[in-house]
């Protein structure tokens, strides 16, 4: 459930807004399966948050079987996104043993805005009740 305590605490505030803490300081992200990778590399951003991001995709089409056109803009709320940023030099490839979002998610965060995507930012924002209802955009 996305309103669990140990859901709502299992992030690091720095992480979400561009830094990136010594590892000893991810205290929040308390599993080991949320920080690092079965490879050993850092998650980043860690935590139960950012690692259950919904990551389906979906197909619409019309009376005609034609496919329709989902945007997924303007679906975040603009003080959600102000929240989050990608560190300096994202997404620096010579920085070895990283797990960015757009590798482990790559249908659905591009490399181009990693955290800065909407999608994410809405996952980002805990449900109320046991059932989760997320905006995923608008045809």
């Amino acid at each position: 459930y996305q309103n669990y305590p140990t859901y709502l605490n299992s992030f690091s505030r720095d992480e979400l807004q561009g830094e990136i803490p010594e590892p000893s300081s991810l205290t929040k992200c308390a599993q080991e399966s949320t920080r690092l990778t079965p490879a050993r590399e850092r998650i980043f951003p860690c935590g139960l948050q950012a690692t259950s991001l919904f990551n389906d995709t979906f197909a619409f089409l019309d009376s005609d079987r034609k496919p329709l056109t989902m945007d997924r803009s303007g679906i975040a709320w603009e003080t959600d996104l102000q929240m989050v940023a990608n560190p300096d030099g994202y997404p620096d490839r010579s920085r070895p043993g990283f797990s960015w979002l757009y590798q482990r998610y790559p249908r659905t965060i591009p490399e181009n805005s990693g955290m800065r995507t909407e999608a994410f930012v809405v996952w980002l924002r805990p449900s109320a009740t046991p059932r989760t209802h997320k905006r995923y955009g608008v045809l």
